[in-house]
């Protein structure tokens, strides 16, 4: 899963990274604090994290004599079998 996890971040720092450029322009290093900018991912972060693992923690959890249920929530999450 920290695969998935440093996905979904370097995701959320682009789109900072876009949404900083089209506010303030070419430079928004000056007009914007670090702290600042990782609040920023880090709420893009917990917005992209939230539905993954609603669909990917109940396959942790369930009996493996479930196949039909676990199938489904695989292919919900795009997960190859």
């Amino acid at each position: 899963m920290k695969h998935v996890f440093d996905h979904i971040r370097l995701k959320a720092e682009e789109a900072v990274e876009a949404e900083l450029f089209q506010q303030y322009g070419t430079d928004p290093e000056k007009l914007v604090s670090a702290l600042q900018r990782e609040a920023m991912v880090a709420l893009k972060v917990t917005t992209a994290w939230k539905p993954m693992l609603a669909v990917s923690l109940p396959m942790y959890f369930l009996p493996a004599s479930w196949p039909a249920v676990i199938r489904k929530l695989k292919a919900i999450a795009c997960i190859p079998e």
